[in-house]
């Protein structure tokens, strides 16, 4: 298992919620699939914005999604996998923290 699988197996998603309303479940599909490790195993770009964070909020799952961007990063993925995580941290810690 590879740094981005073990890293999102830490966390439960299930239980979180998601600035789009639901569970944040789905979002440790979309963080598979644009390390390129998903059912296509290719990399593709996706908005996490109104589900991790928005321009003044930063929602539940902001950490566990900002600790599986830094495993990305440590782990060996694509030169444009990498990118879109660098800037999905980017947007986290631009983000504005509430309780």
């Amino acid at each position: 298992m590879r740094l981005v699988e073990m890293e999102i197996a830490r966390h439960d998603w299930k239980s979180m919620l998601c600035g789009c309303g639901g569970s944040a479940e789905h979002l440790a599909r979309v963080l598979l699939q644009v390390a390129g490790r998903g059912s296509r195993q290719e990399p593709s770009h996706v908005s996490l914005e109104e589900h991790v964070w928005s321009p003044v909020v930063l929602w539940e799952p902001a950490p566990a999604v900002a600790s599986v961007a830094l495993a990305a990063l440590a782990d060996d993925v694509a030169p444009t996998a990498r990118e879109w995580f660098l800037d999905l941290l980017q947007c986290v810690v631009a983000g504005e923290g509430t309780d």
